[in-house]
């Protein structure tokens, strides 16, 4: 069905995963990075929509072509040369024809038993990896992935992947000068991305694309700051925590004069090893959640980092962003009622607690993810959207509902910036419940509001074979059926047919 991706485990690693799919719901450059980063071996088929089928070949995630290919030849000649300009804008290339296939098929059978002996290669898979990446990425995209501005990278690369070529000065695995540079300033000392983006001497969109490019092999990782409970204020939600309230502060700033607010900082510091999370954010333990939110709201834009210079503070955020991250997981903890049960209980009996069936916390488990769904429909009314995906988010991490997703993914629609992942949460209640034509309906009509109307002439398809009476998937369909998806000849002779 479209939009389906069957998953088998093989075996504890990835790269024994047999997988399935379309091109509708999965981007083949993400499919090609999966098996890469997995060291997979095996043959990934591809069935556009023409109904040929064409092969690529994997042996440790990297790509082989078959000699019977018609540049197959020429191709080897090019990879005894070593790296070179040619080679690596001919994996760029690559990457962006496969990326443009938006319909059709495609399936991963595992094993080294498929692959020729006497395939070609390996390409430069890395670059292929790389320039899939970013394809189609605003650099407002690349830096949100990144995690902002103030995101720090840091590089867990074996020494040895990282080792300038003696002659060219570019890294032997494929690097480019510039990203060889940037790589040498992380290994040296963990960066912002802020930092980086001085240091580089390229221009801002460049620059964050090289940093992406580099995150998408696994060269470099987010450093984490072990101040709060990770696994509760994880980076990415902290990071979107700050965005919302970075905004707020836009239009609702701190009505405190500058000394004043900053007593009132240092005051919160030197308590914070004392205070619990109802002392931090100033409410009492009988609080409803409206008040909690209010009064995280509150603080939260008291101690927001972006304010450091207009307090005199630039350099010495740190206090800050430890007051920000405290204050966001207070409100993590205190706005959900199962942790805020939780800590109350911890709070009367040190952490003694009663036992229940597998039954009952299943049962608590689902009261929690429909309270918390039904806050974010009432969140979403309000339009405060960055608060209802939080709540949506936690929502479907209790019990996996196509509605939540559907509902994540009508927030996501209101903001340009996560249309993206309103794709991805559309695709998810798919998986969940195929024959949701409403959710249908609305994933194909992002899809051409977004441009992209391959994928939406796909998704009204898939509705019209569910229901070939359908009005609105009809006219819409007839309405793109003059459109012209992107063409999809360059390099097409890279495939083997069978």
């Amino acid at each position: 069905m479209a939009g389906d991706v069957k998953y088998i485990r093989m075996s504890k690693r990835s790269a024994a995963h047999r997988f399935s799919g379309t091109m509708v719901s999965e981007n083949l450059n993400r499919v090609i990075r999966r098996i890469h980063l997995d060291r997979g071996s095996g043959i990934l088929e591809v069935t556009p929509d023409d109904g040929t089928k064409k092969r690529l070949f994997f042996l440790n995630g990297e790509l082989y072509l078959p000699p019977s290919n018609p540049i197959a030849q020429q191709l080897e000649g090019m990879l005894s040369d070593g790296l070179s300009t040619e080679l690596r804008r001919l994996m760029g290339r690559f990457a962006r024809v496969i990326g443009s296939w938006r319909e059709g098929r495609f399936s991963f059978a595992p094993g080294r038993a498929g692959v020729p002996p006497d395939v070609i290669g390996p390409l430069l898979t890395r670059e292929v990896v790389m320039a899939g990446a970013t394809q189609d990425l605003s650099p407002d995209a690349m830096l949100d992935r990144l995690g902002g501005e103030k995101a720090r990278w840091s590089t867990q690369a074996h020494p040895e992947a990282l080792t300038l070529h003696p002659d060219s000065g570019a890294a032997a695995v494929g690097l480019d000068p510039r990203e060889a540079f940037l790589i040498d300033r992380i290994r040296a000392q963990p960066c912002s991305v802020a930092a980086l983006l001085q240091m580089s001497g390229l221009a801002r969109e460049e620059t964050l694309e090289i940093l992406s490019r580099l995150q998408a092999v696994g060269m470099i990782e987010r450093e984490a700051r072990p101040t709060v409970n990770r696994e509760l204020v994880t980076l990415p939600l902290l990071e979107r925590f700050s965005e919302r309230v970075k905004q707020e502060l836009e239009t609702h700033g701190v009505d405190l004069p500058e000394e004043e607010h900053r007593s009132h900082l240092a005051d919160l510091l030197s308590r914070l090893g004392e205070m619990g999370h109802y002392d931090l954010l100033n409410v009492d333990a009988n609080c409803e959640g409206d008040e909690i939110h209010r009064a995280y709201s509150q603080l939260a834009r008291l101690v927001h980092p972006s304010q450091a210079k207009r307090l005199g503070l630039a350099g010495r955020e740190e206090g800050m962003y430890l007051l920000f991250e405290r204050a966001t997981e207070s409100y993590l903890v205190l706005s959900d009622p199962e942790r805020r049960a939780s800590y109350d209980r911890d709070l009367v009996s040190g952490g003694l607690v009663g036992t229940e069936s597998s039954e009952e916390q299943e049962e608590r488990r689902h009261q929690r993810a429909r309270e918390n769904y039904r806050r974010a429909q009432e969140l979403f009314h309000q339009e405060e959207f960055h608060y209802a995906l939080e709540i949506l988010r936690e929502a479907v991490r209790l019990e996996q509902q196509p509605e939540y997703y559907s509902l994540m993914a009508k927030v996501q629609e209101r903001n340009p910036k996560w249309l993206r992942h309103a794709t991805d949460s559309y695709r998810t209640a798919l998986k969940l419940d195929p024959e949701a034509l409403d959710i249908r309906m609305a994933m194909a009509e992002l899809y051409e509001r977004v441009g992209d109307l391959g994928r939406a002439r796909a998704a009204y398809r898939s509705i019209l074979i569910r229901r070939s009476d359908h009005p609105a998937a009809s006219e819409a369909l007839e309405r793109l059926t003059q459109e012209r998806g992107p063409k999809r000849g360059l390099l097409k002779s890279i495939f083997g047919r069978d």
